[in-house]
């Protein structure tokens, strides 16, 4: 997992935090049973028991790698590509109403699209709420219930105990989250929470989510006992922002007792934590917190109605209702997010293992218990074999319903696996180009695109009927062009009533070699990838049709002009994003948004709006 410089996803809030679960006694158990700690004292001692005392080693020191409230609509509509139905991610921009909210480069912009042809910037806000906090920070990501917004970042180098830039008692990171109204004149400010925290950021998946009305977010935290907290536990703390623009440090973010000892003993202790908040009217947040120790490596997934951790040798299941904690064994280790789907009372997960065989294990929800002693292997079925030095690993993959679709294998010489879970059935594609997304494309279909070989680079694009195994029923290849983002985010797919659709996605401009740079109007060339945010791409729409053919409609071209970036000026999470809302289509490039037609040919609506910050 690529990470922008720490391993590390995300936290939260300024909370009330309660434990909800009996503590059990002083010990928690036997030592090897999911059981809360009693209480600190129990908890310190057994930091301190593990081999390393606790202590983490001794390693080189690096860089830190008002207005009117206008009403509030009934429901805003879903513009993500997100990974389950009822779940939604945080992501940088969001529908409220006739509203579209833009979080770009550290600001807030609230863009009026009552008008068609005409989006209109009707308020921006620079997110940090302060002169002194608007350094050092990056803002990734926003959520919206009814017309309140919620923005999630993280901040480096915190100085606690002495002012910002000078001599400090001590050095954190902190994760904040702001929270704004969208009213009538723009935004009103709501508040403000900084968590101590590792850095949240992941090259693949998502911070926050938003889930029945409550904010859910997964955060990673050390829990080594170093030289100056080695009397006390290192749980993260709320911290509060001074005027000179350093902190100090409040209360811890949750109780010992709110702590959950793994059943084996972790090499590299870390507080595996999820954050539930309730939204009150008022914009506070209302926390509840549990965590879990465990080593460092993880992958995380959110259904509508758990959070899954899987860490060491057992996937954890923290029930969001009951705020319970259990276990299941397993071996190998999911490639991302999207090798996790629960359907019903059953949890499916695509694994590796050391040798490069994918396979799906099948988990029964009502399994899972605080010992976590069941079979590893449980409901196991192999997709693909190793390939030895060949071996490329998984490229993309998805759950399609009960459909899992991945490219396994690296390169040309790959396979796209498609798994379908209910019928116990294994299909192989053999695509004659890299597959780089997998996407649906409706309930039983999947695109795969990737790049081609050739003097002249492109863009292939296959739909695959799951139903058929995997057969191809729709292809198009669009020339010298390549994928401006990578991130599920980049994408977004429109169902139509007779079964087609149709879709958009970040393109970009590729050339053969070495050359000129393209005229002003064309396409700009972008040599890294989206996510890293070094261009910004065009946006191309596809057609799907009923029988699941392909017919290209062309791409509204980036105008180029980034704007002046005030802080937050690396776009981690993309900056390109198709945005279908109802009937119309929105490119949002950069700075730049514009209503397109997207049939019978992509051209734009009216005039461009190039978002500008507030003066």
């Amino acid at each position: 997992m690529n990470m922008r410089r720490i391993v590390g996803l995300f936290v939260t809030v300024a909370i009330a935090v309660a434990g909800c679960v009996d503590s059990g006694g002083s010990g928690g158990g036997s030592g090897d049973a999911l059981t809360p700690f009693g209480d600190e004292a129990s908890l310190l001692e057994y930091l301190r028991d593990l081999p390393s005392g606790g202590v983490a080693p001794d390693l080189e020191a690096g860089e830190a790698d008002a207005s009117v409230a206008a009403p509030a609509p009934a429901a805003n509509e879903a513009i993500t590509n997100v990974q389950e139905a009822g779940v939604d991610e945080g992501d940088i921009v969001k529908n409220v109403g006739d509203h579209l909210v833009v979080l770009r480069q550290g600001r807030l912009y609230a863009v009026s699209v009552a008008e068609p042809g005409a989006p209109a910037q009707a308020g921006s806000i620079r997110v940090a709420p302060s002169d002194e906090l608007n350094d050092g920070v990056w803002y990734d990501e926003m959520l919206v219930d009814g017309d309140r917004v919620y923005v999630v970042g993280y901040r480096y180098s915190v100085a606690l105990g002495g002012a910002a830039g000078e001599a400090a008692d001590d050095w954190t990171g902190a994760t904040e989250v702001n929270t704004f109204r969208l009213t009538a004149g723009g935004f009103e400010r709501l508040g403000t929470t900084f968590v101590e925290s590792w850095d949240y950021y992941s090259s693949d998946n998502y911070a926050s989510r938003l889930v029945d009305g409550r904010l859910v977010f997964y955060m990673p935290f050390s829990a080594w006992l170093t030289d100056g907290r080695d009397a006390e536990l290192p749980i993260p703390r709320v911290l509060r922002a001074l005027p000179d623009g350093s902190f100090e440090p409040g209360g811890a973010l949750f109780a010992a007792e709110d702590v959950y000892r793994p059943i084996e003993r972790p090499e590299t202790p870390v507080f595996h934590t999820i954050v539930s908040c309730g939204l009150p009217e008022d914009g506070s947040l209302d926390c509840r917190t549990k965590s879990l120790l465990g080593d460092a490596a993880r992958e995380f997934y959110v259904s509508p109605t758990d959070v899954f951790l899987w860490t060491d040798a057992h996937v954890y299941a923290f029930d969001m209702e009951g705020q319970t904690v259990s276990a299941h064994a397993v071996s190998g280790y999911p490639a991302d997010q999207f090798a996790f789907r629960q359907i019903e009372r059953t949890l499916h997960v695509a694994t590796l293992d050391g040798s490069g065989t994918l396979a799906v294990v099948s988990l029964d929800l009502d399994a899972f218990d605080e010992r976590g002693e069941q079979p590893a292997d449980t409901g196991r079925v192999v997709l693909s074999e190793s390939r030895g030095d060949e071996w490329g690993g998984v490229s993309a993959e998805r759950w399609i319903g009960d459909t899992f679709v991945a490219a396994v294998g690296g390169g040309e010489g790959g396979d796209v696996v498609v798994y379908r879970a209910g019928a116990g059935e294994v299909g192989h594609v053999e695509p004659d180009f890299a597959v780089s997304r997998i996407e649906a494309v409706g309930e039983d279909r999947a695109l795969a695109a990737g790049s081609g070989s050739g003097v002249v680079p492109s863009l292939e694009l296959r739909v695959l009927d799951l139903e058929q195994g995997g057969e191809t029923v729709g292809a198009a290849s669009l020339a010298s062009s390549g994928e401006g983002e990578t991130r599920s985010h980049g994408f977004f797919f429109k169902p139509a009533g007779d079964g087609g659709g149709v879709f958009g996605l970040p393109v970009i401009q590729e050339q053969a070699g070495p050359g000129p740079a393209p005229e002003s109007g064309e396409p700009i060339v972008e040599d890294t990838g989206g996510w890293w945010g070094a261009g910004i791409s065009n946006v191309a729409c596809v057609a799907v049709g009923a029988d699941g053919s392909l017919a290209t409609r062309g791409a509204v071209t980036a105008a180029g002009d980034a704007g002046v970036c005030e802080t937050s000026c690396v776009d981690w999470y993309g900056n390109t994003r198709p945005i279908f809302l109802g009937e119309r289509v929105f490119a949002l490039m950069g700075s730049e948004l514009v209503e397109v037609a997207a049939t019978p040919e992509v051209s734009r609506l009216g005039t461009a709006l190039q978002l500008t910050a507030a003066s």
